[in-house]
């Protein structure tokens, strides 16, 4: 588990939190599907505080997923650039991107996890790509196993573990760089929700004990509630609003804005859907 006292493998809180860690800049993504082509994300900027959890919700389509992945450029954008921390990732050749991702680490819905490792191997795989001697990958990972208090399961396979405890050992992996920055794309939908309390109360802790900046994706409003100190909500591929979590007199200004606010505090007969996303009988 993580404990303040002990030994830590991650970098030491930064100085400032006001710094920018995600700047993004009219950053738009198009497929060609076909003839066709599918404009995923359009134009879009967006800013991320060093040290901040920031959440991006919307219904399944919103772009939300796609958006995430273009801040590493795991989707390379069809326009704008993207920067984190004062480096342009859009801007650099394969193998400096290679080395600049490794201080981004992310954390997926189905945990990704090799099958044919144990939760250690697992783990020391993220290590082991990045060059990482052999000793020093071992020492790392067993640390990184103890924050998420999996040090009595790291001889385990993935099949021998439950849901929250793969994700653990993902979370774990995702920071065996120590990145700077966490990227988490619905890591907790397939979790019930003692287990997603349990994951969210995981991340809450790196982010307060390590300053890791977090961008969390999620469709799940409850989950953005709980994590996150800002927020955007996602329409068609557009950011429709942002509003701030902490401050009390925020209130959301659009249909979907309001709806899924109203869904964090339970649904009513009176809940009504937002027009753009009315279904008929």
């Amino acid at each position: 588990m993580i404990d303040a006292g002990s030994a830590a493998p991650l970098p030491a809180p930064a100085a400032s939190r006001t710094a920018v860690m995600v700047r993004l800049e009219e950053v738009s993504k198009t497929f060609a599907i076909g003839r066709q082509r599918l404009q995923a994300v359009a134009p879009t900027s967006l800013e991320v505080a060093e040290g901040e959890i920031f959440g991006v919700v919307g219904f399944s389509g919103a772009g939300k997923s796609t958006l995430l992945r273009l801040i590493n450029l795991l989707e390379r954008p069809t326009s704008g650039r993207v920067f984190v921390g004062e480096q342009e990732l859009t801007a650099l050749g394969p193998a400096a991107l290679r080395q600049a991702r490794r201080a981004i680490g992310m954390i997926f819905q189905s945990f990704n996890l090799l099958s044919n490792r144990t939760a250690l191997e697992n783990v020391e795989f993220a290590l082991e790509i990045a060059g990482v001697d052999r000793a020093t990958r071992r020492r790392r990972a067993l640390e990184c196993l103890a924050i998420v208090g999996l040090e009595e399961k790291v001889r385990q396979y993935p099949a021998q573990l439950s849901g929250g405890q793969r994700q653990r050992v993902a979370i774990a992996r995702a920071l065996a760089n120590q990145p700077k920055l966490l990227l988490c794309d619905e890591a907790t939908s397939a979790l019930d929700p003692h287990t997603t309390l349990a994951i969210l109360q995981f991340l809450r802790q790196i982010n307060q004990e390590f300053r890791v900046t977090m961008v969390v994706v999620s469709h799940e409003i409850n989950v953005v509630r709980y994590l996150c100190q800002r927020v955007a909500v996602m329409d068609a591929g557009r950011i429709v609003e942002e509003l701030d979590l902490r401050d009390p007199t925020s209130a959301p200004t659009t249909p979907l804005g309001r709806f899924l606010l109203e869904t964090a505090q339970g649904w009513t007969p009176e809940t009504r859907l937002p027009e753009a996303i009315e279904v008929s009988a």
